[in-house]
């Protein structure tokens, strides 16, 4: 049964328990996306939108991780769609920040330049993001900021 998204295989197949519509429409969604290549881009696209329209972020929190693993398809449209749901998950919450630089990190690493520029322009987005993040702090940056700050470097250095 289906309790918590693993971190890691994205093979794995979601069990959808009676927790909730919008959880149970995620779930089933994302079981067909990782059963059907063909209609993957369809599918990533219905589940950022329901994702990303919930007021809370727990559908973010728990569906996360299992959407990054999307990043190894080979499909440039599907590379593309996890950016976008990166960018809007960093958006709603940068706590998410410390997740996604992995999946970019490996991303930058593709043949294609437009993958390439897909993934600067969306480090460029989290840069914004944490530099208001840090304005928003006041006189000296927090801690968490500065780590934020710390790992984004990090990823300019191998785009740069």
């Amino acid at each position: 049964s289906f309790d918590q998204p693993p971190t890691t295989g994205a093979s794995m197949i979601y069990e959808g328990t009676g927790i909730g519509s919008l959880r149970n429409e995620v779930t089933q969604l994302l079981n067909e996306a990782r059963s059907n290549s063909f209609d993957l881009p369809k599918y990533l696209s219905q589940l950022q939108d329901i994702i990303m329209k919930k007021e809370d972020s727990s559908l973010i929190n728990e569906f996360l991780p299992p959407l990054l693993e999307f990043h190894s398809e080979k499909q440039p449209v599907v590379k593309s769609l996890v950016m976008a749901i990166i960018e809007d998950a960093c958006k709603r919450d940068h706590i998410h920040i410390t997740q996604v630089i992995e999946t970019l990190s490996s991303l930058i690493n593709e043949d294609s330049a437009h993958i390439k520029k897909r993934v600067i322009l969306c480090s460029t987005t989290l840069f914004r993001h944490v530099l208001n993040l840090m304005r928003n702090d006041g006189g000296a940056p927090s801690e968490q900021s500065a780590k934020l700050w710390t790992l984004l470097s990090q990823l300019k250095k191998k785009v740069f």
